[in-house]
């Protein structure tokens, strides 16, 4: 299954509306941008745009200053306005809202990745 290539300006990023602090959700795709706030930390403060399997936007962050991953499968790109897009072929869960934000790979559901090649395995940017 290939990333959802849906664009997201930051306009449209803060009009979704917050989920509550403590709710998690499952995803495969996230829009990170700084928010303009410094945390405590000195680095700034991020939010986050997610978008659910039903296609529902979800924003959280908004007071951490850090993501975690857990697992081998996220990838990152920017986008043309700076905000950083994060996915994962694999479907990710979302933490809580805390300092920092932890995303954890459903492992269950491993893809190969979109840009391997069908006749040897090798990814195109090894060639």
């Amino acid at each position: 299954m290939s990333c959802d290539r849906t664009v997201i300006t930051k306009t449209e990023i803060k009009q979704v509306p917050h989920r509550g602090w403590s709710e998690r959700f499952d995803t495969r795709i996230v829009y990170v941008f700084p928010n303009g706030h410094l945390h405590d930390s000195g680095f700034m403060c991020l939010d986050f745009v997610g978008v659910k399997p039903d296609g529902e936007r979800v924003r959280f962050g908004g007071g951490c200053d850090s993501v975690a991953f857990q697992g081998s499968h996220f990838c990152m790109e920017c986008m043309p306005d700076g905000t950083i897009r994060i996915f994962n072929h694999c479907g990710f869960t979302v933490s809580e809202d805390l300092s920092t934000i932890m995303f954890y790979e459903k492992r269950e559901e491993v893809k190969e990745h979109p840009e391997r090649s069908e006749d040897n395995g090798n990814s195109q940017l090894d060639r």
